[in-house]
């Protein structure tokens, strides 16, 4: 692998202010995200929510791989975000789940309902273990 870059589609907060900056070969990029324009207001906005979800881009060469990590609480938050940083689910090669939690998976199905017969068919990823859609 040459590069791999990890981009957050939903988490907890929204760090909007504090610039792009490199710390020891790694690129911590931020985007305020939304149709920015001096002379208007976004028409939309990044949204943050309890839950997490990740999109990972890897490259070798020419060759480009896109994987969609967990889908956040609910999927109005994941559609929008994706539609904000222009992350278009035609181009995902893979979804992954990570675990069973609400926070990682409540906007999978909706997504899958909203992009239906609009992307690919997705292999998907399930960690395998013990209790993993058990709650206590």
């Amino acid at each position: 692998m040459d590069s791999l870059a990890v981009r957050i589609i939903t988490d907890n907060q929204i760090i909007k202010f504090i610039p792009t900056e490199k710390r020891d070969g790694l690129t911590i990029e931020r985007r305020p995200g939304g149709y920015l324009s001096k002379d208007a207001p976004p028409q939309a906005e990044l949204i943050a929510e309890w839950g997490l979800s990740m999109h990972a881009e890897s490259r070798r060469g020419s060759e480009v791989r896109n994987i969609l990590v967990d889908f956040g609480y609910q999927s109005a938050t994941l559609l929008n975000n994706m539609s904000v940083l222009n992350l278009d689910p035609a181009s995902l090669d893979a979804l992954v789940l990570s675990h069973g939690h609400y926070d990682h998976f409540g906007g999978l199905v909706g997504f899958l309902s909203a992009k239906q017969g609009q992307a690919q068919e997705w292999p998907a990823f399930l960690r395998r273990g013990r209790g993993l859609f058990l709650h206590a």
